[in-house]
């Protein structure tokens, strides 16, 4: 799992320390590495039965039933590299060589590495479903905003277009009324004008 993470942060090949593209993992030594120091790795003789799997695929690999796939028998002890791990301290959470028991880890909680493996897998798994089921509810709460949001917005567009379609209607009546009230005001000072001239030249005649 700490090698993964490492990925993500463009850590450098855990072999030649150089390349930061990363496309393999042998699963024995627990190395990301690139694909130079892959074949390099691959023609090493104690490393024949090493399994090296591509990055995209751990996910997959780290399924339980892969586990018939691994050599548990080839991990080579950090402490005592002429030593093979036979064993894993839960103790002190790492894999251990008979020397390193018979100095160090005798007292520990010790367990077959193949069963610490599957315990570690199943947690795995465990947290992968957890995360897919969040990552669903979350996507199916998204959905709901979205069409809440969507929903809101045809309200908001519909309430808008009713208020210019009556603002249209208001100004029509308004002008038209406006209009009438000009037309009254117009007839009434032509009326005005024509009687006020006729009376002017009547008495313009005495």
């Amino acid at each position: 799992m700490a090698a993964v993470k490492q990925s993500q942060c463009s850590v450098k090949c855990n072999l030649c320390e150089e390349e930061v593209k990363l496309n393999w993992k042998c699963i024995q030594c627990d190395f990301l590495i690139c694909g130079k120091c892959k074949k390099i790795h691959m023609n090493v003789k104690s490393n024949e039965k090493h399994t090296i799997i591509d990055i995209k695929d751990i996910c997959q690999f780290t399924d339980v039933h892969d586990v018939s796939r691994l050599d548990f028998k080839s991990i080579l002890c950090e402490e005592h590299p002429d030593e093979a791990c036979c064993l894993y301290c839960d103790s002190c959470d790492q894999t251990v060589c008979p020397v390193c028991v018979a100095k160090t880890h005798k007292s520990h909680n010790l367990l077959e590495i193949k069963e610490k493996y599957e315990v570690k897998t199943d947690n795995l798994n465990k947290e992968k479903i957890k995360l897919q089921s969040e990552k669903e509810y979350f996507n199916h709460e998204k959905e709901k905003l979205d069409s809440l949001k969507s929903d809101e917005k045809s309200k908001y567009n519909f309430a808008r277009q009713e208020i210019l379609t009556q603002e249209f209607q208001m100004k029509e009546e308004v002008g038209k009324f406006a209009k009438h009230l000009l037309d009254e005001l117009d007839e009434r000072w032509v009326k005005f004008e024509r009687e006020f001239d006729i009376e002017t030249r009547e008495k313009s005649k005495l």
